[in-house]
């Protein structure tokens, strides 16, 4: 029989982090008993790769299954990025930025660009537009469509990775 492991259960007040598995015992790491050192170095690679990477995960295709280019993917990954950065940096105590509806300052670039590239726009040209052009584009019909269409479909989303790492963190 194939033992399967459970998420960790982090516990604040105890400082403990446990995994448990089926049929073996549970492993339970002190950190009052971990080097500063090694703190130190777990809090950077968490905030790099679980808080700030992971956070911002996209994937392969919108909810209708079309495909976002790979160029689009990676733009749109490192303004999410760029968000949970700037919110981190900005000293707040909350884990995670506020939940529902992103607030977009001036032109939503990441709507635009998915319209163009769902309108048929090669992602070359989309990635290489100014933010100028961008905006003008939001005019042609197609492209205003297919934001629209965009738009209408973030209202239920298919996943959200903040309340994922939040269920994670909870047990």
């Amino acid at each position: 029989m194939e033992t399967k492991q459970r998420k960790p259960l982090y516990d604040f007040t105890n400082r403990t982090v446990t995994w448990t598995f089926d049929s073996m015992p549970a492993l339970v790491l002190h950190m009052d008993k971990v080097s500063e050192e090694n703190k130190l170095r777990s809090s950077y690679v968490g905030f790099g790769q679980v808080r700030v990477k992971d956070a911002s995960a996209i994937g392969q295709a919108d909810s209708k299954g079309n495909i976002i280019a790979p160029a689009i993917r990676e733009r749109t990954k490192h303004e999410r990025m760029s968000a949970i950065v700037t919110h981190l940096e900005s000293g707040s105590t909350e884990w995670s930025l506020k939940a529902g509806p992103r607030v977009v300052k001036g032109p939503d670039y990441d709507l635009i660009r998915l319209g163009l590239a769902r309108a048929g726009m090669s992602s070359d040209k989309v990635v290489a537009m100014d933010e100028a052009t961008l905006q003008r584009m939001t005019t042609v019909g197609k492209v205003a469509e297919a934001m629209a269409m965009i738009a209408a479909e973030r209202i239920t989303p298919v996943a959200d990775a903040e309340k994922e790492f939040e269920n994670m963190l909870a047990g």
